[in-house]
């Protein structure tokens, strides 16, 4: 049985999960959160019509999470852009 290849979007159309936010920036579940909450990390999408409870499914726009890993990125290098990503 075949599989159907996933469509190509592009990045701001790209939803992905927490987990995988996680592997992206190296920052644990807590650490993400705390950012969240403060303003310093993009805000999550909600999965379902059922938003704002906790547990309820949660994703992140991928164009927003990589703009976060280059401004970081960015502030390493004194302003200068990463060379590619």
């Amino acid at each position: 049985m075949e599989t159907e290849s996933p469509i190509a979007l592009p990045d701001d159309h790209v939803l992905i999960r927490l987990p995988e936010v996680m592997r992206m920036t190296g920052l644990s579940r807590a650490s993400l959160y705390r950012l969240i909450n403060g303003g310093d990390f993009p805000q999550p999408v909600p999965l379902t019509t059922v938003s704002r409870q906790r547990g309820s499914p949660i994703g992140f726009l991928l164009s927003e999470v990589k703009a976060w890993v280059r401004q970081r990125l960015e502030a390493r290098n004194g302003g200068v852009p990463p060379a590619s990503m």
